[in-house]
């Protein structure tokens, strides 16, 4: 009896990130953002920005790249 091939499945169609991932901006939300980009730097309030957590001091940088 021969042996059978391993066939894989057929890849799915790919869909880019950009559909995914990006709405349109409303009218509202684009005159907020142009306004506060012409704002300078100190003006800017980031009280209700989340705070940035330390990344664990074990995490090792490109332990597993292996160049060919």
């Amino acid at each position: 009896m021969p042996k059978k091939k391993s066939v894989s499945s057929p890849q799915e169609k790919r869909i880019p990130a950009s559909v995914l991932f990006a709405t349109p901006l409303t009218d509202k939300q684009r005159r907020s953002l142009k306004k506060l980009a012409a704002k300078p730097d100190n003006e800017i309030k980031y009280s209700d920005a989340p705070e940035i957590s330390p990344a664990p001091a074990d995490i090792e940088v490109g332990r597993f790249y292996r160049p060919r």
